[in-house]
């Protein structure tokens, strides 16, 4: 009777639940960890912008028919202090890999300094001597004498060699953190065009003459364009804030071919060592 009198009870009593619901938002986003501590500061698309101070050696070559001619260029010709400035737009096609073009301006400057062996200079000499007497001046006598001097006549100009170029670099990261970064940077420069001003020696003559001279049959001694030329750096970045880095970069530029025509009796080629700062 008292099992049949709690079952009444239990189907009669009025049934109470409880749960505890568990929500998240569903606008939150968990941030996922990164395996690659320098992946969040990467960014996709970058410039840069440079001044490069450039020191130049020259190359003459030719054969030994025109040696002398050579050693007379060398002599009379001296590479001075040369520059280069230009802006390159960077994508990262990953985290070490990097493509860059751009544009670049290079100027390499020398001087020639030319002494005209025909050239003659008079020069007018005073001989004062004196006569004594007992040990005391008593008289003098003046005499001139005109001296020629040969080949005093210098010319000295300054000449310039501007090109414009398109490079086309790659770029490997080799060390990052927070802080600094190194890369290595090879590729090739693409010339446009190239225009020069100043004075060489002639080669028939061993006169001076204009660098944009043209002989008898209407040829510059110069090309208006030279091809490729190599590029190589190490470039080193100082991470000022997370958009801005300074750059540091020494760099070499190898010039593949002649900057002179095939009429021209020598080969001359401008090899450049520069250190970048941007």
């Amino acid at each position: 009777a008292e099992v049949k009198y709690l079952e009444t009870i239990l189907k009669n009593a009025p049934i109470t639940t409880s749960r505890k619901i568990k929500t998240k938002g569903i606008f939150a986003k968990e941030k996922v960890a990164k395996a690659c501590p320098f992946v969040l500061d990467v960014q996709d698309k970058s410039v840069d912008v440079y001044f490069s101070n450039d020191f130049v050696s020259k190359s003459l070559t030719g054969s030994q028919d025109v040696s002398a001619y050579k050693d007379m260029r060398l002599a009379t010709e001296e590479p001075l202090y040369s520059f280069s400035v230009g802006a390159r737009f960077g994508y990262n096609i990953s985290y070490r890999w990097n493509l860059h073009t751009g544009f670049n301006y290079s100027q390499i400057n020398e001087k020639f300094e030319y002494v005209d062996p025909e050239s003659n200079q008079t020069r007018i000499i005073t001989i004062k001597d004196y006569v004594y007497d007992n040990g005391k001046i008593v008289d003098s006598i003046v005499t001139e004498q005109t001296v020629l001097v040969p080949g005093t006549t210098k010319h000295t100009v300054y000449n310039k060699y501007r090109t414009f170029d398109i490079p086309v670099l790659g770029r490997y990261t080799i060390f990052a953190n927070k802080h600094l970064s190194l890369s290595g940077v090879a590729g090739v420069f693409i010339n446009l065009s190239m225009q020069e001003k100043g004075m060489i020696l002639a080669a028939n003559n061993n006169k001076p003459i204009s660098l944009s001279s043209l002989d008898d049959e209407g040829n510059t001694m110069f090309k208006t364009q030279l091809g490729l030329t190599g590029y190589g750096s190490l470039s080193l970045a100082y991470h000022i804030t997370p958009n801005i880095d300074f750059l540091l970069e020494p760099n070499v530029r190898l010039q593949t071919e002649s900057m002179t025509n095939d009429n021209y009796p020598l080969t001359q080629r401008f090899n450049t060592y520069g250190l970048s700062t941007g």
